[in-house]
C-alpha cells in the first residue's frame, strides 16, 4: 500500500496468471504504478474494474502475455502500455476506455485482431505500430483522431474501415502496411 491506498507495485509468483483482486484488506485496489511487471513473465493477466490509475509502461516487454482482460476504469490505455509484448493474441477490453494512448500495443506482434469499443474517441501516435499480425481493424465512429504512425508497419495489415467523420488523421498513419488493399470509409 502506498499512502494507504492498495497500489499494484509488481508481480511475485511463478504461475503466470495475474489476476488483481478489486479489494486488499478491504479497499479497492486502484492503481498500478509505472513499470510494475516490466519484463516480468506472465501469460494471463485480469486488471479489475476497480483499479483507475495506470502508469506508464505497466507491462514493457512482457513477452510471454499473452492473454488480457482489461475491466479497469480508465479514460486512456497509458503510454506504453503493452509496448513489446510479443506474444499479446487476446486482448478483451470491457472498460469505458476512450483512448489508445502513445505507443500502448506497439510491436504486439501476435495481436491478430482486436476490437476497438464504441468508446474510443483517440488512437494516440504509434498505438498499433508493428502490429505485424493484425490483419483487420475496424475504427468505431466514435473515433475522431487518429495519431501519427498510428498503425504504422503493421505489415499483414490488409483491411481497414474507419469513420467518414474522422477529423483528424495523419498522412503516415498507415505507412509500411504494404498488404493494405481496402480502404472502407463508414458512414
Amino acid at each position: 500500500m502506498i499512502y494507504g491506498t492498495p497500489t499494484v507495485v509488481g508481480y511475485e509468483s511463478t504461475s503466470g496468471t495475474l489476476v488483481i483482486p478489486e479489494l486488499y484488506r478491504g479497499l479497492p485496489v486502484n492503481r498500478i504504478i509505472d513499470g510494475a511487471f516490466e519484463f516480468d513473465n506472465i501469460y494471463k493477466v485480469v486488471i479489475p474494474r476497480s483499479v483507475s490509475d495506470i502508469g506508464t509502461g505497466p507491462f514493457v516487454e512482457c513477452r510471454t502475455l499473452e492473454t488480457v482482460e482489461m475491466h479497469a476504469d480508465i479514460d486512456a490505455l497509458p503510454e506504453r502500455m503493452f509496448d513489446d509484448c510479443v506474444s499479446l493474441r487476446s486482448l478483451t477490453i470491457t472498460s469505458r476506455l476512450r483512448e489508445f494512448g502513445k505507443f500502448s500495443l506497439r510491436n504486439c506482434r501476435s495481436l491478430e485482431r482486436l476490437e476497438i469499443p464504441e468508446t474510443v474517441t483517440a488512437i494516440g501516435e504509434g498505438a498499433f505500430i508493428g502490429c505485424t499480425s493484425l490483419e483487420s481493424i475496424v475504427i468505431p465512429t466514435s473515433v475522431v483522431s487518429l495519431g501519427r504512425n498510428a498503425l504504422s508497419g503493421c505489415t499483414s495489415l490488409r483491411r481497414v474501415t474507419i469513420p467518414e467523420g474522422l477529423a483528424s488523421s495523419s498522412e503516415d498513419a498507415f505507412s509500411g502496411c504494404p498488404a493494405l488493399e481496402l480502404v472502407t470509409i463508414m458512414s
